[in-house]
């Protein structure tokens, strides 16, 4: 049975980056009302179940309404919510009930969180949050039909989806955590409010893509080398923050909405997967796409190793491009 899994965070899109630049708000009516038109393009294409992580403001409700009597809707048993943690939990149980796709809404973080729950449930990430690298932005409507084609699917599944890049993180030789598109190794001591909005404070930078369209710490990258979701390398970022001027390139980057700020780098240098980066600090605070999660112990020996299998992502241009979402049925014509 044709089943896809909606995964949509109320907290998306609403960190302290609102007081230090010129970022929207994204309104939990907006989430909402996206979910209705998602709801409606699964609706269309035949979809049987939905599985709903659930959250305390409950943005699917308008959507289940919708849909009501039409498609079977289970709301997931899970104790604690609206936590990174939840995310990652529900993608765990909608890859257990082996679900055919996984759709998101948020950002880079959201979208880490629900990487960490699943292995080869393919996802539909709908950019909703601060950082939106990973995500991308797709009308709801279109983003159901695509989610919906690919589920009923039966045959060629394996054609329609895309692995992604992630860096792994290993605390004492043990994989701890991933990042889908940045690391930042910061001199900050504690996580704080976790967001980075300066860059003074940053030592190093790992990227999985950095692209000039793009928003946040990956636009630095952008000016040194520009890498894409398909391009099978990494970048590897040392700033100058001593004012030195030695080896240093300065550049300008747009690192959040209306934030410009200009960055010291004194090396960079391509990452090949699976060559192990030793972070060699005794302090400070390493952020995971965008967010400071990881405090440096004294004796932590830190290493970031680039990945080729991140989790799988719809090519949504390659459904479409299959998907026929009315069926036309010849009539005979009044003579």
């Amino acid at each position: 049975m044709s089943s896809v899994g909606i995964i949509a965070n109320p907290l998306a899109g609403k960190d302290i980056r609102r007081l230090v630049s010129q970022a929207n708000v994204v309104s939990n009516q907006d989430k909402a009302n996206t979910l209705r038109r998602v709801f409606a393009g699964l609706l269309t294409m035949g979809i049987k179940k939905i599985f709903v992580m659930p959250d305390i403001t409950d943005l699917t409700r308008q959507a289940r309404e919708d849909v009501k009597d039409k498609i079977e809707i289970e709301i997931l048993d899970i104790g604690r919510i609206d936590q990174a943690a939840t995310s990652t939990l529900a993608a765990e149980i909608m890859e257990d009930k082996n679900v055919d796709c996984i759709i998101t809404l948020g950002g880079d973080g959201t979208n880490r969180a629900v990487a960490k729950g699943i292995k080869k449930i393919p996802l539909l990430p709908i950019s909703t949050g601060t950082n939106n690298v990973f995500p991308i932005f797709i009308e709801g409507t279109i983003a159901g039909i695509a989610a919906g084609s690919y589920a009923i699917r039966t045959e060629d599944k394996k054609r329609l989806v895309r692995k992604s890049k992630k860096f792994e993180v290993s605390i004492n030789e043990h994989v701890k955590d991933l990042a889908l598109i940045d690391i930042a190794v910061v001199n900050i001591p504690f996580l704080g409010a976790g967001a980075i909005w300066d860059t003074n404070n940053l030592q190093e930078l790992f990227l999985t893509r950095s692209e000039a369209m793009n928003i946040g710490l990956s636009s630095i990258g952008a000016q040194i080398k520009q890498l894409g979701a398909l391009d099978e390398k990494g970048l590897h970022l040392s700033f100058n923050n001593e004012n030195s001027k030695n080896n240093e390139i300065l550049v300008n980057s747009p690192i959040a909405p209306g934030k410009i700020i200009q960055s010291r780098i004194n090396k960079w240098k391509e990452l090949t997967p699976e060559v192990k980066i030793k972070i060699n600090k005794e302090y400070g605070t390493i952020a995971l796409d965008g967010e400071r999660t990881i405090e440096i112990g004294l004796n932590d020996k830190i290493e970031i190793n680039l990945s080729l299998n991140g989790p799988l992502v719809l090519d949504v241009n390659k459904i479409l491009s299959k998907t026929n979402i009315f069926k036309i049925q010849e009539m005979n014509r009044y003579q």
